[in-house]
């Protein structure tokens, strides 16, 4: 698939805002988002597009869903 790296990363964000709303605490919903967006992923030639897609979701996951205490919390 070719996609420039500003749409991949408009897609990444699209897909994050996706998981966070329609997701909710569905697991079932929540996996089928993540697959699409893997199956997006393995289509994408381009590791710098791939990239892009990625940091666009993470980065609107960062917001969306904060980790609480961090990743790794010690107790």
């Amino acid at each position: 698939m070719n996609l420039s790296n500003k749409a991949a990363f408009e897609l990444g964000r699209s897909l994050a805002t996706s998981l966070h709303i329609s997701g909710g605490n569905n697991p079932v919903i929540r996996g089928g988002i993540l697959m699409a967006r893997n199956d997006i992923l393995d289509t994408i030639t381009k590791s710098e597009t791939r990239w892009e897609l990625r940091r666009g979701f993470d980065s609107t996951m960062d917001v969306l869903e904060p980790l609480q205490q961090g990743a790794l919390r010690t107790v």
